[in-house]
């Protein structure tokens, strides 16, 4: 079969669109291209990322074409080969640091940020490219004032390798470090808040509650620019194979259905969908938020970071397991063609899953979020009254905890995505879609929980049944 390359436009239009989608695309209930906008922060960030993409598709150095076909070590040096491309590109078109082409760009090759200060001889730090790759390294290590025996080791040296194979990211070079009798200069340590003083004395600057701003910092980036783009690509592959794949025929006699058509494929596909844009617009608050907690800190204000901490944990947690679980959903709606590599599928959920880990592992983070509830510490009181020490007590709880925080991450996602809505109520046809995705959002939760509702006495048997009905009923209505 003679191969084609399909000129597909930033809108989706035109020649080479399959005939069924552009049968989907021709009548919408709403304005695409406003809702386009709304998900991309405006109609300037629009244009800005449609002409991004156009340009890293249209630059052959970018081609992904042969990616599942390529050995580790042939795709961790075309990656660095395509960063240190695509910084020097973005130098050459005048895309300033910190603007928006240039964060279009790194959601592409996220390494290129730092490869670009590699070039101008900035000092380099890659704690995902240890192996062979970075010059210096960042390092956390216990302070150890003076000489003690916890301190000492019986060889000097620094020792670096690579940790083996992954599940993914195998163009990323992990390794692990061993340093031994190493000193650091007092000069190479990052001393803002804190500082060891030249007679020995450690002094500390500000709160302690700054520990918590560089773990925000990464967790509210990494849903933003990782997590939900990642999850809303799952999506736009699978919906679009179901408008296009038929299979069956769903009245008899009539040609085989498409399999969005059917409820089973709907009701994998739309939960999940609704998913993105709730979490979508959770994550648009989070990072208000923390813009606003980090404007305090330059004032020597730290009020907002615990509870912004125990939040971006909570939230961190219920969106990657959601998202690496509805990427999976969506794999296996594809069928046979979702087993492929080709399709995109299974790199977008090996590489979602692994976020369930990185950057905090979930289950830590949820207890990090229980410290905040009412309930726990009215048993965890309970248990220590009868004589069974704190940290026992608290263990015995983390099960029911994580629960809790689950749960309360949840109902907040759920409360962010119906405040989003007041934004667009003037909007009618835009409210409409936007509510029917909220409403399904919540149904969805409601329905794979039911037996814990129905358990602490909030739905009974009837309404269960109500629940059951409005969420299916609002499949077609979102089809």
């Amino acid at each position: 079969m003679e191969k084609q390359n399909l000129q597909i436009s930033p809108n989706f239009t035109g020649q080479g669109v399959n005939p069924d989608l552009a049968i989907e695309r021709k009548n919408p209930s709403f304005n695409v291209e406003r809702l386009t906008n709304i998900l991309d922060g405006g109609a300037e960030r629009t244009q800005i990322r449609r002409t991004v993409d156009a340009w890293i598709q249209s630059d052959p150095e970018f081609c992904k074409e042969n990616q599942y076909f390529q050995s580790q070590n042939e795709r961790y040096e075309g990656a660095i080969r395509k960063s240190f491309y695509l910084a020097k590109k973005m130098d050459e078109m005048g895309w300033v640091e910190g603007g928006p082409h240039q964060e279009f760009c790194y959601r592409f090759n996220t390494p290129a940020k730092q490869l670009r200060r590699l070039e101008k001889g900035e000092l380099l730090v890659l704690p995902q490219a240890l192996v062979n790759t970075a010059s210096f390294f960042l390092v956390q290590m216990e302070l150890c004032l003076k000489s003690t025996e916890k301190c000492k080791y019986d060889e000097d040296g620094v020792t670096v390798g690579d940790i083996g194979p992954k599940m993914n990211f195998e163009n990323i070079d992990n390794g692990f470090l061993i340093l031994k009798n190493v000193r650091v200069p007092r000069e190479n340590m990052l001393a803002r808040f804190s500082q060891v003083l030249p007679d020995g004395q450690y002094k500390k600057q500000g709160s302690d509650k700054i520990n918590y701003l560089t773990m925000i910092v990464v967790r509210v980036h990494m849903l933003e620019s990782e997590v939900i783009l990642t999850l809303l690509k799952a999506c736009t592959i699978a919906i679009r194979y179901s408008a296009v794949r038929r299979q069956s025929e769903l009245k008899p006699g009539n040609q085989e259905a498409k399999i969005l058509d059917y409820q089973t494929q709907q009701q994998k596909l739309l939960p999940q969908l609704a998913t993105a844009y709730a979490f979508h617009f959770v994550s648009n608050y989070l990072s208000t938020i923390f813009e606003r907690a980090y404007g305090e800190t330059k004032e020597g204000k730290f009020d907002l970071l615990p509870e912004l901490h125990a939040l971006a944990s909570g939230i961190k947690v219920i969106a990657t397991e959601f998202s690496s679980s509805g990427v999976e959903v969506c794999r296996k709606a594809c069928g046979g063609h979702g087993y492929s590599l080709l399709s995109g599928l299974p790199s977008l959920y090996t590489r979602l899953v692994a976020s369930c880990t990185y950057e905090g592992e979930n289950t830590v983070l949820l207890l990090q979020t229980a410290r905040m509830l009412q309930s726990a510490v009215i048993k965890l009181q309970s248990l220590v009254q009868l004589g069974i020490a704190q940290h026992e007590a608290w263990n015995r709880c983390s099960f029911q905890l994580a629960q809790a925080a689950m749960a309360h991450s949840h109902y907040f996602v759920v409360e962010q995505f119906v405040k989003a809505l007041q934004r667009y109520e003037e909007e009618v046809a835009i409210h409409r879609i936007l509510k029917h995705l909220c409403d399904l959002f919540a149904l969805h939760g409601m329905y794979l929980n039911m037996g814990d509702f129905m358990q602490d006495g909030y739905l009974s048997t009837k309404q269960t049944a109500m629940v059951t009905e409005s969420y299916l009923d609002l499949l077609p209505v979102i089809r």
